[in-house]
């Protein structure tokens, strides 16, 4: 009767435990989960897989006069374009579309290949699946030796639900006039972003929608009607730099895509200044709780730790999209698309050696004045760890896997692009002296895939303590 006894103890100990720990485990709702929408991507997309490339896609433009779209920023080219080797588009048929350079901080890189930007009379889809637009980039890259960056950044992106819209892209072969110039990027303009979010204007500020950049340099561009804002929200230099000499101005600067430039009033203009300060005002108080009711946390931490993933050195001060959506108690401010990530991933001379590895901390919560205060915020800390641990190291390694694959597969096609520009192996802005001594292709490549390993498994060991804060704070 004694042993029986024992043994109903010893059940009832080991049980009860357990049964408590699947009850949180599975049952309880974590309250982490209600940041993010139910379902993540975690199914490989069809039109990201390495059989949507079997035929390696190739764009032909013709110009209709002759100007040189490589020159011309500010006036339209009228052309016509074809593409071929697409899956579910292949048309042989010359569709009228107007053609200006896109300007970028790459345009002066390498003048026979620099980033174009096409506006078609009818919204068109290249890519078979809920991408219409009337603008689309075709990204030179010309900076980033591997070519991949941008197409891998924007692949993750688009796996993470809390990222409510990224554009659609796809790499590309381009022809001008018949003229082989090189890879690029086909993709959808980020300014698009108010179609595919369904954004509203409005007259009333309070109940209209925004899409906005911070972009440091908005007061410097040639081009006339850009409409930004000042908003004096981060009191040491928008990249953290307190020093009299750092060369940046302390407010932030916004453009405003959305509302359009005829809809837009000083009213409008007011209140986004004024969003935008009193939630920086939040972040400095430390009130997360009033901070969390104010911004989209999902959006917030995906495209966090995507900038944080690559140390993307834009991060903070440049091409940081944002938007203001909804109404009343659920108007919130959301991060995204990303955009733009050529020096990113060790590509950057001129940055502290430390940063052009995969390790040196939390690189972009140092240079993004907002995730310096959140990351200090242990309930903002708790959802970074929980995303990454739940969601993110998985897509980010399996991301990596897919760029493996698809630059060993496309070889030929990628060395085609440096048959054409024989930079391979030369000096030239943004990559530092490691990455300029790299003759190869395949050993760009390398370099990447390595410095996102490398990265995962640093970010993994500092979500997960094994790397203590002391050390990366």
């Amino acid at each position: 009767m004694k042993a029986r006894a024992t043994v109903m103890l010893t059940c009832f100990i080991l049980i009860i435990p357990l049964g408590v720990w699947l009850f949180y485990q599975f049952i309880y709702p974590h309250p982490q989960e209600q940041y993010f929408l139910a379902d993540d991507r975690s199914s490989e997309d069809s039109n990201d897989s390495a059989s949507a490339l079997a035929n390696f896609p190739a764009v032909h433009i013709q110009t209709m006069s002759d100007d040189e779209p490589f020159y011309e920023r500010f006036s339209w080219i009228e052309s016509e374009f074809t593409l071929a080797g697409f899956n579910s588009v292949e048309t042989q048929i010359p569709v009228s579309a107007k053609l200006q350079g896109h300007d970028d901080m790459a345009w002066n890189m390498l003048p026979d290949k620099r980033s174009l930007r096409l506006r078609f009379e009818e919204a068109l889809s290249f890519f078979g699946e809920r991408a219409e637009a009337y603008d689309w980039i075709l990204l030179a890259g010309a900076g980033d030796r591997s070519l991949l960056r941008n197409y891998s950044a924007l692949h993750l992106a688009r796996r993470l639900s809390g990222l409510g819209w990224t554009p659609l892209a796809r790499p590309i072969h381009l022809y001008v006039n018949d003229e082989y110039i090189g890879i690029y990027l086909l993709t959808e303009e980020k300014s698009s972003a108010h179609q595919h979010l369904n954004l509203i204007a409005n007259q009333e500020p309070a109940l209209s929608e925004f899409f906005f950049e911070m972009q440091w340099r908005a007061n410097q561009f040639e081009q006339e009607e850009i409409s930004y804002i000042r908003v004096n929200s981060h009191p040491y230099g928008i990249i953290g730099d307190s020093s009299a000499d750092a060369g940046f101005e302390r407010d932030s600067l916004y453009i405003i895509a959305y509302p359009e430039e005829e809809l837009l009033t000083s009213e409008h203009f007011d209140y986004l200044q004024r969003f935008l300060t009193e939630t920086g005002m939040l972040l400095r108080q430390e009130n997360f709780a009033a901070f969390s009711r104010r911004v989209d946390l999902g959006s917030l931490i995906d495209f966090y730790l995507v900038q944080e993933l690559y140390k993307n050195v834009d991060a903070g001060f440049s091409n940081t999209f944002l938007q203001i959506r909804g109404q009343g108690a659920n108007r919130r401010l959301y991060h995204g698309p990303v955009w733009d990530f050529d020096i990113a991933a060790g590509n950057a001379y001129w940055i502290e050696s430390a940063n052009q590895t995969p390790f040196g901390g939390l690189y972009v919560a140092q240079r993004h004045y907002w995730y310096w205060y959140l990351i200090h915020i242990p309930e903002f800390f708790d959802l970074v760890i929980y995303r990454w641990n739940s969601v993110v190291r998985n897509e980010a390694l399996l991301m990596i896997a897919y760029i493996d694959r698809l630059a060993s597969i496309y070889q030929e096609e990628y060395e085609r692009n440096f048959k054409r520009h024989d930079i391979l192996g030369l000096s030239m802005w943004p990559s530092p002296e490691h990455l300029s001594e790299i003759q190869t292709f395949e050993g760009q490549v390398t370099f990447l895939i390595e410095f996102l390993t490398d990265r995962v498994q640093y970010l993994d060991d500092i979500f997960n303590g094994v790397i203590p804060m002391w050390r990366w704070r």
